[in-house]
């Protein structure tokens, strides 16, 4: 199994990313939820874009937490879990979308806030 993280792959790398959020269908994201739910090997490859579309495998993550979340408010805290304040600190370039991280940041959580089924969010550790 595979998380692929596109523009937060920096984040990652440095030990900062601990948590990302994704609007899976219920069926996938269960997947993932056993993995944790079950106590087998959490583990799972990290990388830097859909293999799809020429990713390569950047790090191992170990799932800590996948747990369903709907209208939920992001807060600093998760700003910081996300990777968006060391991405801005540390001169990432923006995503596509949007002109600052700050203006980035209140899309996604504007967004996330207010999905229709929600999404998930995944907790988890790097381990190598």
């Amino acid at each position: 199994m595979i998380i692929s993280f596109a523009w937060t792959t920096p984040a990652l790398l440095a030990g900062v990313k601990t948590v990302t959020r994704r609007t899976w269908n219920r069926r996938y994201a269960e997947q993932f939820a056993r993995l944790v739910e079950f106590g087998g090997s959490t583990r799972v490859d990290a990388y830097d874009r859909s293999p799809r579309n020429g990713g390569r495998k950047v790090a191992t993550i170990a799932l800590v937490t996948v747990a369903h979340e709907q209208g939920y408010r992001l807060t600093a805290s998760d700003r910081e879990r996300e990777g968006v304040t060391w991405s801005e600190r540390n001169g990432i370039a923006v995503p596509e979308g949007a002109a600052t991280w700050d203006e980035w940041w209140r899309l996604f959580r504007d967004g996330w806030a207010t999905a229709p089924e929600g999404g998930y969010r995944v907790e988890f550790e790097l381990i190598g």
